[in-house]
């Protein structure tokens, strides 16, 4: 696939949460479908969240320590640069995920976001974005944000912009989408997505195992305009 234009520059990975871009954009990461050097940057980390049945072990005190240093350990695992905000996830601040299209975005929460994001990657020569797209009937709530965000600094900085299915809550089906690299996953790259997912232990259940096999796909596309 030659990319052209989009051989400059860095690629960073924008995440909501740790352990998002494990299941969105695992292979288009390790199969370098945009220039290196990689950046994770993950911007929801400060949380309270960990898997129902685990919650015995892990006071909520510690969770957000917990889910970064499984975040940076991701990022070792796939030589990312890694990166991260303490913004505190919608569970933490709202009480729940809101996994409604129609609930208005916090216009003041989008400007510091697009404010930190722009401060954090200034002067690392970073050309391309990657962002999951929320799309369906589970379009939660910071993912929505963070696609907004993503998109405002990207139009600022003049970079390229791509998303990823927003694995596994929504895949997008558009009309208007422009495939770029699309790759359906054999049993083997299964077994290998469920063992990097699993490097967010304290984040995994059952239903994430099973949505990625059922989902059995990533992409990485752009938005026709």
């Amino acid at each position: 696939m030659n990319m052209g234009k989009h051989n400059e520059g860095g690629t960073c990975f924008f995440s909501p949460h740790p352990d998002d871009m494990a299941m969105s954009g695992l292979f288009v990461i390790r199969e370098e479908v945009l220039p290196r050097p990689y950046y994770l940057l993950t911007v929801f980390s400060q949380s309270e969240y960990v898997a129902f049945e685990k919650r015995a072990l892990y006071p909520k005190a510690t969770v957000t320590d917990v889910r970064l240093r499984e975040d940076q350990e991701f990022a070792n695992i796939l030589g990312l640069n890694y990166l991260f905000l303490k913004e505190e996830d919608s569970l933490k601040r709202l009480g729940q995920d809101v996994p409604d299209e129609d609930f208005p975005l916090d216009t003041v929460l989008l400007r510091n976001i697009c404010n930190s994001v722009t401060d954090v990657i200034a002067g690392l020569n970073i050309r391309n974005f990657v962002v999951s797209y929320p799309f369906g009937r589970h379009q939660h709530y910071d993912h929505r944000m963070l696609r907004a965000a993503v998109e405002k600094v990207a139009d600022s900085y003049g970079a390229n912009l791509y998303y990823l299915d927003d694995i596994p809550y929504s895949i997008a089906e558009l009309d208007s989408i422009n495939v770029l690299y699309e790759k359906t996953l054999s049993e083997e790259d299964l077994k290998y997505k469920h063992q990097i997912m699993g490097i967010y232990e304290s984040q995994m259940c059952d239903y994430y195992y099973n949505k990625i096999k059922a989902l059995n796909r990533e992409r990485l596309f752009t938005v026709q305009t």
